[in-house]
Parts: C-alpha cells; sequence; structure tokens
C-alpha cells in the first residue's frame, strides 16, 4: 500500500468511513473490518479528520488510529505586528483550513468569536495554530483570541 491520505467527514458512520479507506486504496475487507469494530464496540468511535497512513496496518491498529482520532495536523503562523487584514489573508490562503468567514465583515467574525470588541486589531495573539485539516478558519481565530484575553489578563493580573 502506497501512503494514503484519507479524509473521513464529520458525521460519517463507520461504513461511510470503510468507502473512504477503499476510495483511497487502502486494502480493508469491510465485513470482517465492520465485524471487528463490532465485536469491540468500537463501530460509533470513529472520529472525522484526515488520516495520514504511512505503512499497512493491521486491522486492528487501523481501528485504533480512527477511534483515537490520530489525525494529520496542518498549522498557520500568525506573526506578531501584523493587522487583522493580513491574518485574514493567510487564514485564507490556507489550503487546510475550512474557509467560514469568507465574505464575512470584521464585525461579523468577531460576533462568530464571541468576542465584545467591535474592533479586531490587537484583539489576536501571534503564535503558531496546530490545526486538524478542515477545521474552521474560525476555531483558528477564537483559539487566538482567547490567547490573547489570557495574555492580557495574565499582565493585569502582575501589576496588580
Amino acid at each position: 500500500m502506497p501512503p494514503a491520505e484519507v479524509e473521513i467527514p464529520p458525521g460519517a458512520g463507520f461504513r461511510a468511513a470503510v468507502g473512504q479507506l477503499e476510495r483511497a486504496g487502502v486494502k480493508v475487507r469491510p465485513y470482517h473490518f465492520e465485524a471487528l469494530a463490532r465485536v469491540l464496540r468500537r463501530e460509533r468511535d470513529v472520529k472525522a479528520g484526515n488520516y495520514l497512513l504511512l505503512a499497512p496496518l493491521t486491522p486492528m491498529d487501523l481501528l485504533d488510529k480512527l477511534t483515537r482520532g490520530d489525525v494529520t495536523q496542518a498549522e498557520v503562523r500568525l506573526i506578531e505586528g501584523w493587522t487583522f487584514s493580513q491574518f485574514r489573508t493567510v487564514l485564507d490562503s490556507s489550503p487546510d483550513l475550512r474557509h467560514d468567514t469568507a465574505g464575512l465583515e470584521d464585525a461579523a467574525i468577531l460576533a462568530r468569536i464571541q468576542a465584545t470588541e467591535t474592533h479586531p486589531e490587537g484583539l489576536f495573539f501571534p503564535d503558531t495554530y496546530l490545526f486538524a485539516k478542515g477545521s474552521s478558519d474560525v476555531n483558528v481565530l477564537r483559539r487566538a483570541y482567547r490567547a490573547m484575553q489570557r495574555h492580557l489578563q495574565t499582565e493585569w493580573d502582575a501589576r496588580r
């Protein structure tokens, strides 16, 4: 088996996940694999995400990987000093993110991440953010926003 990348979409059942594996060229005996999952009561535990399979796996190892959620991760770097517009450009250019903020005004994005502020500049902590491929850009922005809030609170508390 050559390396295979398999995407299990959110909400996919076990049989749909097996179908994705087969379409990606992973040799799996569907009936036997499903029987294994049922006997172990793990057929409902398959996690959505992108999986990178570099070498052949035993059915048990494959089931473990799928139920553990051992997904491939991607990253995006938000650089200190960048404007919110630059942050959005980087997020929008990532092929690994779902672009749920595309076409939204800044105020709508702030509402989606539950920010109380009305202007986005300075609200997002610059860092490298890891995420599962196919994650929403809203989640990355929410994490960056919350990280900045935590850092500001820590600094504020240190002043007292």
